[in-house]
């Protein structure tokens, strides 16, 4: 029985769901696709007490045909008796500086889950992400050349983000959904060889498995979960000297594929501004932590490496002062009287602001 891949996925979902308090509801965002059909199928049939479920789907509009997919989905979910049930049209902006079409799309996506569970006032958004795509995120990160909170892959648990389906494979979620006879729709996307996932799913992995032998995916989410507690642990090292500075961290710090960390400057006064030799002592792996996470308090809701480099180069370079203008209408420079870095919102330049 415990084979039965119907019987691992309610499983895998129930166990999810007992992290939920009486009467919470849990949106699940739900493509239309295998995956997040199988989860929906799973909560639907898992017998969890007390607790409610609706789902979201997302409409990116990049598609012909992709708002009646939508409509589809939604439906479907209705059938299995979520409620509510959410279609959220949005809109992806292309061209430069969006990141590309992925990156776009993922940040929409979670923008418009993230109004959801607002709106409904959700305790959790639950998503499809598998073993599988795991593995790919942490391969991408190696290709990429990204730091270990790339390799570090996905948190299974990570605040309001719930992944109840990370430590199955796919091939088991999908075959999931033969218990239910629902049917899913293939998005075109996912077989699109110009997306690097894609790619790595189709190509690059399976070749992995032919010449290295089986069970690569397997080695790269255990690699993943030795990267996240290492991460883990600097990262709270990083929360506890900006604390020390009044600037606070809340749990859930970010991690991987879409996570946000709850960060809120102090309310005290100075709390956006650094003492700068304090900063220059520090290692550089928790000196770049402490950057990043300064600049989610002040509002910068997804830090990229090139940003807490050119932050990081910022504090280190005598020669410089900056600003360096950050995502979010922020910027970050020196304060040679007092000594600190500050960040605070974008101004003009001014004279003080300007390089010696």
């Amino acid at each position: 029985m415990g084979h039965d891949p119907a019987f691992m996925v309610r499983k895998s979902v129930l166990s999810s769901a007992h992290r939920l308090k009486s009467d919470a509801l849990a949106l699940l965002g739900v493509s239309g696709g295998a995956d997040s059909l199988a989860m929906a199928a799973a909560v639907s049939s898992c017998g969890a007490p007390d607790v409610r479920f609706g789902a979201v789907i997302v409409d990116h509009g990049l598609q012909e045909g992709s708002a009646l997919v939508a409509a589809r989905a939604a439906e479907q979910c209705r059938a299995l008796g979520l409620h509510p049930v959410v279609e959220a049209h949005v809109h992806v902006p292309t061209g430069p500086g969006t990141g590309g079409l992925e990156q776009a799309a993922r940040l929409v996506r979670r923008r418009a889950l993230l109004d959801a569970a607002e709106l409904h006032d959700a305790s959790a958004l639950w998503l499809a992400h598998t073993a599988d795509d795991q593995a790919e995120t942490v391969l991408l990160g190696l290709l990429r050349g990204s730091g270990p909170r790339s390799l570090a892959g996905m948190r299974a648990h990570d605040g309001i983000w719930e992944r109840p389906l990370l430590g199955l494979r796919r091939d088991v979620v999908r075959a999931s959904l033969a218990a239910y006879g629902i049917e899913a729709h293939e998005d075109p996307h996912n077989e699109d060889e110009r997306f690097s996932r894609v790619r790595i799913r189709h190509s690059v992995l399976p070749l992995l498995e032919r010449e290295l032998g089986g069970h690569i995916a397997e080695q790269l989410v255990r690699g993943a979960e030795l990267f996240r507690d290492d991460t883990d642990a600097l990262d709270a090292m990083a929360a506890e000297w900006l604390a020390a500075r009044r600037v606070t961290a809340s749990a859930g710090l970010s991690a991987g594929f879409g996570a946000i960390s709850e960060l809120h400057p102090a309310e005290a006064e100075g709390g956006g501004a650094l003492p700068l030799d304090a900063l220059r002592e520090l290692p550089r792996a928790l000196r770049t932590r402490v950057i990043r996470l300064a600049l989610l308090a002040q509002g910068c809701l997804s830090p990229e490496k090139v940003h807490i480099d050119a932050v990081e180069h910022l504090v280190m370079d005598p020669r410089t002062h900056g600003p360096v203008r950050i995502p979010g209408g922020l910027q970050a420079a020196k304060d040679r009287t007092a000594g600190t870095l500050v960040i605070s919102p974008l101004t003009p330049l001014t004279p003080q602001h300007t390089r010696s």
